[in-house]
């Protein structure tokens, strides 16, 4: 056994009780060192947090230019660059519109409400997307479970022919959303099986992957909880990482794809899913949440409404959540008018919106 060695200094005690009572000094230093090294741990991790995610001070954002009042009740609205995609389904004309921003003009509109073969019955998702090297759009029609897509360069020419991706053979559930990802393309629909169905390129189905949010209230199965979870995904430009949002609740998923599989990398929540089913009807027990989202090249910027579920049309907000890629809260901006859907542009410049109230258009604010 090691032998202990001690220095002692002659005063009136014993060399045993110097000892003692040194030994008694160095174990209250250390004990109160620990306290001081935890308080300092737990301040960190508290500042830290508040400095991620604690966002208190809003911005408001007023006197947003327009860019046209020629829209009637659109629903989905998608940027890349200068065009901006505008699908209003409630148009007797063209239901697919592209602007330039730059000029605030409308430089292609196409597809016509119908039966046949280059027309629509319903419009349910539109992206941009590059394919083979070159910039398209895809369009899905829910009701025919085809997605055409169409080389952007050809419509700006006035050439209207697209691609046809037929899914009727691939599955039998409800499809609401088609995007195209590297390697294949994520849907999301009515599965029980998982959040999110990957196919490859030949529309071979590879795998269900992801999970619905669970509902704080109770049943978190079957169709009723998929239905729940309707929301959409808003892919980023280079089709790895994308965030999913639930309209019913306050919650915002980072996810990426990999392989064909889907990862979730963080999630922002204010509120849960929570709702409950009666009489068949699925009833939110919260307000309405985050309607929206677009990607910058260094933020993700956020719609949310944060208000209980109204018998309006449509919901609405005016609350924008900017989020860094990795899913911490930056700030917020508060609108002077309300919002269906945003967009922002790559440089984060310029936001737009599209606004029913009081008439439909779609507004410009300055960042």
């Amino acid at each position: 056994m090691k032998k202990k060695t001690y220095i002692t200094i002659k005063t009136g005690e014993s060399d045993r009780q110097k000892t003692c009572a040194g030994t008694t000094r160095i174990l209250l230093l250390i004990k109160k060192m620990k306290r001081t090294i935890k308080f300092l741990f737990i301040t960190l991790a508290l500042f830290v947090a508040s400095c991620s995610e604690q966002v208190t001070e809003t911005t408001p954002l007023s006197g947003a230019d327009t860019l046209t009042t020629d829209v009637h009740m659109p629903t989905i609205m998608k940027m890349n660059g200068e065009k901006l995609l505008v699908v209003d389904l409630f148009t007797k004309d063209s239901l697919v519109r592209i602007f330039d921003v730059n000029k605030k003009t409308i430089v292609s509109q196409f597809a016509q409400k119908g039966h046949g073969p280059n027309e629509y019955l319903h419009i349910s998702s539109a992206d941009f997307s590059i394919h083979e090297g070159q910039l398209v759009l895809d369009v899905f029609d829910p009701v025919k479970k085809i997605l055409s897509s169409y080389p952007v360069d050809e419509l700006l020419k006035g050439n209207t022919h697209s691609t046809k991706t037929d899914f009727k053979t691939t599955t039998k559930a409800n499809l609401t959303e088609v995007l195209r990802i590297d390697g294949g393309f994520l849907a999301t629909g009515l599965f029980e099986e998982g959040k999110y169905a990957l196919f490859d390129d030949s529309l071979k189905f590879r795998q269900y992957s992801g999970t619905y949010l669970p509902n704080v209230a109770g049943k978190s199965k079957g169709v009723k909880h998929a239905i729940a979870n309707n929301g959409i995904t808003v892919l980023s430009q280079d089709r790895k990482h994308f965030v999913g949002i639930v309209y019913m609740a306050s919650v915002v998923t980072f996810n990426h794809v990999n392989d064909l599989s889907v990862e979730k990398d963080d999630e922002y929540q204010i509120k849960p899913l929570n709702y409950q089913v009666k009489d068949d009807h699925i009833i939110n027990q919260e307000v309405e949440g985050y309607l929206s989202a677009s990607y910058g090249k260094q933020h993700i910027y956020t719609l949310y409404c944060g208000i209980p579920e109204s018998d309006g049309v449509a919901t609405y907000g005016k609350e924008i959540h900017v989020f860094s890629k990795d899913g911490k809260l930056q700030k917020k901006y508060l609108l002077d008018a309300s919002a269906f859907q945003i967009c922002v542009n790559d440089d984060e410049s310029k936001l737009y919106i599209l606004s029913h109230e009081p008439t439909p258009c779609i507004l410009i604010y300055d960042l």
